[in-house]
């Protein structure tokens, strides 16, 4: 099957402090909508779209790329990459 393109998907993660200034709770945010409307025709050109916004960025959001043509098996994947980061951020 040939990909039609590639979006970008973004993890945000959240961290505030509790009242009492000592515990730092970690929420990881679900993917911003604008990188899903951008569409990339070719891997590489996503793939240096990431790292430009990696460059710009802080250790606290990562980037997953998905084609287009498999809407099921690849948003699965992502589904998959969102609970392993939010479980990370809850083992910190």
């Amino acid at each position: 099957m040939k990909a039609l393109g590639y979006v970008i998907y973004q993890f945000y993660d959240f961290k505030t402090r509790m009242d009492d200034g000592e515990k730092l709770e970690v929420s990881t945010s679900a993917p911003h909508p604008e990188f899903k409307k951008r569409i990339y025709s070719d891997l590489l050109s996503a793939e240096d779209a990431v790292k430009q916004m990696k460059r710009l960025d802080f250790s606290n959001t990562s980037y997953h790329i998905l084609p287009i043509y498999t809407p099921e098996e690849g948003y699965d994947n992502i589904r998959e990459s969102y609970k392993e980061r939010v479980n990370e951020n809850k083992n910190k």
